[in-house]
């Protein structure tokens, strides 16, 4: 699943030998990035994936000499999620309002709605969106602009 740490591990016979880690067919240079953490203890050889994403997926490869051992690593995408939701408002006429969300994954779909209906929006109403951050603003607010708004991530509200 996504977040989680991901442990490969090889065992090899002499614990002088030092493995070289690839993914998809690229080496994986010790220090190149925090993604990975590598360990020795003994004979036993780990790449340590810290918080893995989608983007660990591939193919990887620990070698040693001519002798390759690989694995395929699939990781589990979890559902977006609200990291701060929607707070109240209080405007008078004539002003502007604005709804502010932040989602766990910027690439999230979201729904916008007033009284459960969904909004509609316009050179009035309009939606600004910012990596994971979301803004509903609406100008010039009327009295009709009065009501419950929420924001919505597939089943989420």
């Amino acid at each position: 699943k996504e977040q989680e740490t991901v442990k490969l591990e090889v065992e090899v016979s002499a614990d002088t030998s030092g493995v070289q880690w690839h993914k998809n067919g690229e080496v994986i240079a010790e220090g190149e990035t925090d993604a990975y953490k590598f360990e020795k203890v003994g004979r036993k050889h780990s790449l340590i994936i810290q918080k893995a994403t989608v983007h660990d997926e591939g193919e990887y490869v620990a070698t040693i000499g001519d002798q390759e051992c690989s694995c395929e690593v699939a990781v589990v995408e979890l559902s977006p999620e609200f990291t701060k939701k929607i707070t109240d408002q209080k405007v008078t006429c004539s002003e502007s309002a604005s709804f502010e969300i932040e989602i766990s994954k910027g690439d999230a779909k979201t729904r916008w709605f007033k009284n459960n209906n969904e909004i509609e929006l316009s050179e009035r109403i309009q939606l600004i969106i910012d990596g994971k951050k979301q803004r509903l603003e609406i100008r010039n607010v009327e009295l009709e602009d009065a009501g419950e708004y929420s924001c919505s991530i597939g089943m989420i509200t």
